[in-house]
């Protein structure tokens, strides 16, 4: 679902979404798996985008990175980068109630789209079950 015009401007003072990869390296949904597929683990965390219309494309507010520890495993990973986006979200949140959120623009060459894991794809990391890091 994509956000146009007056939708984007309904918001007081931000629109914010809460996004499961390092930005632009890890755009649309799933960020973590691919970086972690791709053994980048430099690029898995969360980002605190302002929205605009595209995707997983707008400046951004904050950002934190999750260091991968050395034996766990791609749905560890999932699960502590979800608590890291809930921190994430109410250090924006705190933040925006003490003065103006950061707005940092996207380096648009450094922009990738990932597509959504297939069913293959998961199962192949559930199959694999090997540590994502060593």
């Amino acid at each position: 679902m994509f956000l146009r015009g007056e939708t984007l401007r309904v918001a007081g003072r931000y629109l914010l979404n809460i996004h499961s990869g390092i930005v632009p390296a890890y755009r649309n949904v799933h960020s973590e798996f691919w970086a972690i597929r791709r053994s980048d683990f430099g690029n898995v965390g969360v980002s605190i985008i302002h929205l605009d219309e595209g995707i997983d494309s707008g400046p951004v507010a904050l950002q934190r990175r999750l260091t991968v520890g050395p034996g766990e495993s791609i749905f560890s990973v999932r699960y502590r980068n979800s608590l890291l986006a809930v921190e994430a979200a109410l250090e924006a949140l705190d933040a925006a109630a003490s003065g103006p959120l950061p707005a940092t623009p996207q380096d648009a060459s450094k922009r990738e789209f990932h597509r959504t894991p297939t069913l293959a794809d998961l199962a192949n990391a559930l199959v694999d079950r090997s540590p994502v890091a060593d």
